[in-house]
């Protein structure tokens, strides 16, 4: 799959959200800008399509909605789910989308906010 080169860090949390595991990989990286007019008021919100080629994976890789992602490497030290989201820009994956079983470019894509 073309242009799937930068970095990007999978975090797996429990169920307190606390890291259990920072996974490496390879992918695309697109974010879009959406907003919507509210009773509340203006909602904005930035979506990232997230593809991840399968030969980029690890072997039992398997994304779950309400995984982390963020673009390139993890920081360091240990980073709270706050800290990866207010001071590096983390989303949370809301869907994930199993194309394995395409016969031109397997990917898993993610879908997060």
């Amino acid at each position: 799959m073309q242009l799937c080169l930068e970095p990007i860090t999978c975090f797996r949390l429990d169920e307190n959200d606390r890291v259990l595991e920072t996974i490496p990989l390879r992918g695309s990286w697109f974010a879009r800008s959406v907003s919507a007019l509210t009773d509340k008021g203006l909602a904005f919100a930035q979506v990232v399509e997230c593809r991840i080629p399968v030969e980029n994976a690890p072997d039992g890789f398997a994304p779950r909605a309400g995984d982390m992602l963020l673009r390139g490497a993890p920081p360091d030290g240990t980073a709270t789910v706050t800290a990866l989201k207010r001071r590096h820009g983390a989303a949370t994956v809301q869907a994930v989308h199993d194309n394995r079983r395409t016969v031109l470019a397997p990917h898993w894509k993610l879908e997060a906010v």
